[in-house]
């Protein structure tokens, strides 16, 4: 049976934490509703949104301004990419913990704020507080969940977080901008600065968003593995370069294989018959 009175202290702790949401977007017109939508109808009341645009001319614009009484901020200005938008975002935003929704991805639940606010006052406040995300395709179709995998013994070549539900203290996010000359993995070459300099990460398997993979292609895989390399070799230069690649290559195949099978009506099927379950 819950104590009431400890359940009503705990609600009242969690409703101090102040949560900044901040969506980057350039010409989105067809996903950002959807996007907006998720983050408005959150049944958390301590947090804010903002929407930071690199100058969209697609009609993202109408619809940030259709909902603008619901955002708390946005603006719209060329960047020089999507980790110096993240940035911006960052000096904007109010909260004392910050997370980056992208304009193709979605909250899960109404409620996810609010349950992931408990996470991290039940975590003692920890600098970054990360929960798991849903892969899905174009078609929306889930293709897989992936947990965070990180403590004081995996490999940082073997950390994986995910921003879309990674909920970071804004004085770090100021403290270590991301690197805007990397332009797919500033997110994973800032959480191994923090893993570096022993800040505390705290993980859980709260589902936090529906993570669009877009248009993914083997340029985009080579270019994530380059960029991945020379983060290690700031941070873990004994590392297996190798396996490293390997292990992206891996993902993404999953990915497209699971896409394929999907839109083939195939995936299901073969569920089916192995006597899967959810």
């Amino acid at each position: 049976m819950v104590d009431v009175a400890t359940f009503q202290n705990n609600n009242k702790k969690n409703f101090l934490i102040s949560i900044t949401i901040v969506t980057v977007s350039f010409n989105a017109v067809k996903t950002i509703e959807q996007t907006i939508l998720s983050v408005i109808n959150q049944t958390y009341s301590n947090f804010e949104y903002i929407i930071i645009d690199g100058g969209s001319v697609d009609g993202t614009l109408d619809i940030i301004k259709k909902h603008a009484h619901n955002i708390s901020y946005w603006t719209s200005e060329p960047d020089k990419g999507i980790y110096d938008a993240m940035n911006k975002g960052v000096v904007a935003a109010k909260g004392d913990y910050i997370i980056f929704l992208g304009a193709d991805d979605t909250l899960t639940e109404s409620c996810v704020i609010e349950k992931a606010a408990s996470e991290i006052a039940n975590n003692s406040f920890p600098d970054i507080w990360c929960g798991s995300v849903r892969v899905i395709d174009k078609s929306l179709n889930l293709c897989k969940e992936y947990y965070p995998m990180y403590n004081n013994k995996v490999e940082l070549s073997k950390m994986a977080l995910f921003h879309q539900s990674v909920f970071a203290k804004k004085n770090l996010l100021l403290e270590h901008k991301f690197d805007a000359s990397l332009q797919i993995v500033a997110d994973y070459e800032f959480f191994c600065w923090c893993a570096f300099n022993k800040r505390s990460i705290s993980t859980g398997n709260l589902c936090i968003a529906n993570f669009s993979m877009g248009g993914v292609s083997v340029t985009r895989v080579i270019k994530a593995f380059y960029e991945r390399q020379k983060v290690l070799r700031r941070y873990a230069p004994n590392s297996n370069q190798v396996s490293v690649f390997l292990n992206l290559v891996k993902c993404y195949c999953q990915f497209f294989l699971k896409s394929i099978l999907l839109k083939c009506r195939l995936l299901h099927q073969i569920r089916l018959l192995s006597g899967w379950k959810r």
